[in-house]
């Protein structure tokens, strides 16, 4: 947006003109310098460029428009190996360009010979001077830089000076507040960016130091009249901070050859007595140092003013490298956006000026605030050297370019031997990203995520926001194969005699078939779990193609990339049990998001090897068993679960609500709970009424659950299969526009102890959905979809390919041939003699009706089409597959999540009935509800066990006030605010 610079000027064009030279000038209103004013001195006004052998520009040229063998010169920001620049710098090679990078054309001494560095310097500190009067006006102080506007609201930077001299007037004047005490600023390094600053900075009434007497001055001051009346400055060179760890000597060349031999003493001995620290060096990760390995807690805390609550008030990071010599700034601020304020407590950054913590101004493109002189600045800079680029040919060899040679990076098709070092550190970064580990000093925090599912971006946004905590993403796929041989092995001899049966059934009727589940317990569900699904042979022979399974590891790719300090690394939960372990040795905790069976296995190795486990699921039995045996409490790991929104959110609002009750000498005597994810109502249009914001065999897994709850001291159980969902819905009277019912969730009895509200004899936790009926998903579960769920499948239910249409229409096939005479004998004994002929006749007759009446519905959600099933474990898991790209967010739709709590407090003659709502809405494009709803608060948990705020071991959720307070209180922060209304009676 604020882009206007151009390498060269007007004046420099006239020149070029002048010496026969013809300049092209592509079209662009943005440009600082309006069209005319080129084509008054000669040049050539067009968008095509083709016939030009030199292209100058000053940001990177987006790939498309990079045109073969061209000479371009411009800032590229590739000689780090930067990530978002090499897929330019290998189109590069790709077509023969050949690159000159400015930032490359140095002096023998190293010396830059064109820069924008002063320009940058001047526009930073202007910025960094208008943030110290707002920042200081946030704390409660007024002051004369209140006065001082951004660098872009004036024309030149003359009248920036102006106004920065009209500060200085008022300072001189002694109109400093005295609780601000001595200002002292710091200069870093002695380039242009510090000289272009310091030019501005000498506007003020000051007094330069040395950086030995800096601590006096920062503590003591002069007098209380001078320090009213001017600021202190102080210019800190390498030397000064810089010093070898054997003898605290200094040699400037020894430092550039052996680094290492180095530390720096600036967060020591600058940073606790400056004010405002202006960051102007460059950095090299190779050889420079940090500044601030990290700010400690001892630089923030040091004593400042009377009333200010530390010395140190702002850093204008000039040199804008996330993670270089400021090693906490981890991203660079925008002209929109200049300020940030970084809270070294907590490790976190917070946009604006009021927030506790250090203002940070990092703007990566500060020139462009004053783009008329910096062009012209940087075109003088350029024009003693423009004779030999405009004679470059990128089809000759660059060695004959005398004097450019140096900064030539790419030409000929390959990087120049000076720069080939940018594929070793490409090299290098992709092997750390293909291992185990994050490579982060010793002081970070690592991370591992398992799982990159619906909910996981705003966990790993959440935890990359702090410069102190690296994340490892890795996928869960895995394969499971097995076969009817093993099924057999496992299963007894008539299990084996039905095979064999089916074997000569679908061989006359030319049918193949496969087996979803062999354990049948009862005679009501024996021909509900037999499920043979079988397809015509001439499906079998369909040149339909077989939709490609989705590559799981580019999307943890995909989404690692959008997070700063986020690693993919490829992961086979199952099978690799190696790697897998040493992942989690590697890290210092584990987040899971797979599903819920893969906890188990995840926390035992937690457990081994000492690390907190943290997960947004239930707590499973498998889980308590750890807890009861005492492994993790002896082992002093923390397992916290059930942070998520249902449960999580849900239970600590809850929990909150109970504790204000009881603290009031109350009892909880009632408690209804609700929540459902649901699309936004204009965006629920399809028959279901409801789209996937969250793993969809999660969501139909959830969906088939059985259930207990407490009405009026009444227990009511449904059995799970989904009776639970379809037949013991009930409409929901809350909120009436969105027309919601709901279903019971799981066994709410079990919280009656664990809520600590025993008194109570109503407790009932139930998931919603908008109004539906039974007949779509009693469609679904004719066809055969709900099958396979809740015994252990053995085999892949589809050893051939079959369409949609082709499993309903075979389903209903073996589904009657299961009721006639011939199957009944090997039915019977197979479960056993309790099978009612009744129920199997009745059975066959409710297919026929149900057939016709779900039919239409069933055919709107794709279930009768011929698209080919995706092979799965069992017809569930296919079916959530389907679902996912027929019931799936468009980018310009959004989720809706909806939680309710209706608590019943009795005191002495007396009740309340505190209603609880959070409504949250997706964001277009951004996250949708169900994921910042669960990522956020998972997030939330994994960064307080980082910090070691989290006491308990073994076992935890947030029912302890130690985690549901402060976890709150952050999600509000973050704008998850619920209303909250108390009705008395």
């Amino acid at each position: 947006v604020w882009e206007r610079r151009a390498p060269l000027a007007p004046s420099h064009v006239r020149k070029l003109v002048q010496d026969g030279v013809k300049v092209l000038v592509q079209p662009a209103n943005k440009r600082a310098f309006p069209v005319q004013e080129y084509v008054s001195v000669g040049a050539t006004v067009q968008e095509d460029l083709s016939e030009a052998s030199v292209i100058l520009g000053v940001k990177q040229v987006p790939i498309d428009r990079l045109q073969n063998d061209k000479v371009y010169i411009f800032f590229s920001h590739t000689i780090k190996a930067q990530d978002e620049n090499m897929p330019m710098l290998d189109a590069i090679l790709d077509k023969n360009i050949r690159l000159i990078d400015y930032e490359t054309m140095t002096e023998e001494n190293g010396m830059r010979v064109v820069a924008f560095g002063h320009f940058a310097g001047m526009a930073g500190m202007i910025n960094i001077l208008h943030g110290i009067g707002l920042r200081l006006l946030a704390l409660g102080h007024h002051t004369p830089f209140m006065h001082i506007g951004i660098a872009h609201n004036y024309r030149t930077s003359g009248q920036a000076i102006q106004a920065v001299r009209d500060a200085g007037y008022e300072i001189s004047m002694g109109r400093l507040p005295e609780s601000v005490g001595p200002l002292t600023f710091v200069f870093t390094g002695m380039g242009n960016v510090s000289q272009g600053a310091q030019e501005v900075f000498k506007e003020l009434p000051h007094v330069y130091v040395e950086p030995h007497e800096l601590k006096h001055v920062a503590e003591h001051g002069e007098n209380l009249l001078t320090d009213a009346s001017l600021v202190y400055g102080c210019v800190v060179d390498m030397h000064h901070h810089l010093r070898r760890k054997s003898d605290g000597g200094f040699d400037m060349n020894e430092y550039f050859n052996q680094p290492q031999l180095y530390e720096s003493v600036f967060a020591e001995e600058i940073a606790p007595y400056a004010s405002c620290i202006m960051n102007g060096i460059f950095w090299h990760a190779s050889t420079s140092p940090k500044l601030s390995p990290l700010l400690r807690r001892s630089n923030v805390d040091s004593e400042g003013c009377p009333r200010l609550p530390h010395r140190l008030i702002a850093i204008g990071d000039v040199s804008a490298d996330p993670g270089g010599s400021i090693e906490f700034m981890e991203s660079c601020t925008s002209i929109d956006a200049p300020f940030v304020v970084y809270d070294a407590l907590s490790g976190e950054t917070h946009q604006g000026v009021k927030e506790p913590g250090i203002l940070i101004c990092s703007v990566d493109n500060l020139p462009a605030q004053l783009p008329r002189e910096s062009s012209q600045f940087f075109g003088d800079q350029l024009f003693p050297y423009l004779k030999d680029i405009v004679h470059n040919n990128a089809t000759s060899a660059y060695e004959d370019i005398k004097y450019m040679s140096p900064a030539i990076i790419a030409s000929n098709g390959k990087l120049t031997p000076k720069y080939t070092y940018i594929q070793e550190l490409r090299r290098k970064r992709l092997v750390l990203q293909a291992g185990a580990m994050y490579a982060t000093s010793s002081q970070n925090h690592k991370v591992l995520v398992l799982g990159s599912g619906f909910v996981s971006a705003p966990l790993i946004d959440y935890l990359t926001r702090h410069n102190d905590t690296a994340v490892t993403v890795g996928t869960s796929h895995t394969l499971y194969t097995f076969t009817i041989s093993y099924l057999v092995l496992v299963c007894d001899i008539h299990l084996h005699n039905l095979l064999l049966w089916v074997c000569h059934l679908t061989t006359l009727l030319t049918l193949g078939y496969e087996v979803v589940s062999c354990t049948l317990w009862t005679s009501d569900v024996a021909f509900t779990y037999c499920i043979l699904i079988s397809y015509w042979s001439i499906v079998t022979q369909s040149n339909t193609p077989h939709p490609p399974a989705s590559n799981e590891h580019d999307e943890v790719k995909k989404l690692a990339s959008n997070f700063h300090r986020a690693i993919p690394v490829h992961l086979d939960v199952v099978n690799e049990s190696q790697r897998m372990e040493e992942l989690v040795q590697g890290h210092d905790l584990v987040v899971s998001m797979l599903p819920y069976t893969m906890h188990p296995r995840v926390a035992d190795l937690c457990i081994n090897h000492g690390k907190n486990f943290v997960t947004a699921s239930y707590v499973s039995p498998a889980i308590s068993a750890l807890h009861e045996r005492l492994r993790a409490c002896e082992a002093g790991v923390s397992i916290v679960m059930e942070v998520g929104l249902d449960p999580g959110i849900d239970h600590m609002l809850a929990m909150q609500c109970f504790e204000d009750i009881q603290q009031r000498g109350g009892k909880v005597t009632s408690f209804v709970s609700w929540c459902g994810g649901l699309p936004a109502p204009e965006d629920s249009d399809n028959p279901l009424k409801y789209k996937f914001s969250w793993s969809p065999v999660g969501v139909l897994l959830s969906a088939m659950n059985g259930s207990r709850c407490l009405r009026d001291g009444r227990v009511v159980e449904m059995a799970a299969g989904g009776d639970n969902y379809m037949h013991a819905t009930q409409p929901v009277k809350f909120m009436p526009g969105f027309r919601l019912e709901g279903f019971p969730n799981r066994d709410s009895i079990k919280y009656k102890g664990q809520y600590g509200i025993e008194e109570a004899t109503t407790v009932f936790r139930g998931t919603l959905r908008y109004e539906v009926g039974e007949s779509v998903v009693g469609g679904m579960r004719w066809c055969g979809w709900g099958y396979g769920v809740f015994h252990n499948p053995i085999v892949n239910y589809l050893t051939m390919n079959v369409s949609l249409q082709g499993f309903a229409d075979c389903h209903s096939l073996m589904k009657i041939s299961l009721m006639n005479n011939s199957m009944d004998w090997c039915l019977r004994k197979w479960v056993g003699t309790t099978i009612d002929c009744r129920l199997l006749w009745e059975a066959k007759c409710g297919w026929i009706y149900c057939s016709v009446k779900y039919s239409m519905k069933c055919k709107v959600l794709g279930l009768l089409d011929n698209t080919m099933v995706t092979k799965s474990k069992t017809p569930l898991q296919s079916l959530a597959h389907h679902l996912s790209t027929q019931l799936s967010y468009g980018p310009d739709e959004r989720d809706l999540v909806v939680l309710r709590h209706e608590v019943i407090g009795e005191f002495m003659g007396r009740k309340e009935e505190h209603h609880i709502d959070l409504v949250v809405y997706g964001e277009k494009r951004g996250y949708t509800a169900m994921a910042a709803s669960v990522g956020f608060p998972c997030a939330i948990a994994a960064r307080m066990l980082l910090l070691n705020k989290v006491e308990s071991k073994g076992v935890a959720t947030p029912l302890q006030p130690a985690i549901y307070k402060p976890l709150l209180k952050e999600l509000r922060r973050l704008g998850f605010r619920p209303k909250i209304k108390v009705v008395e009676s």
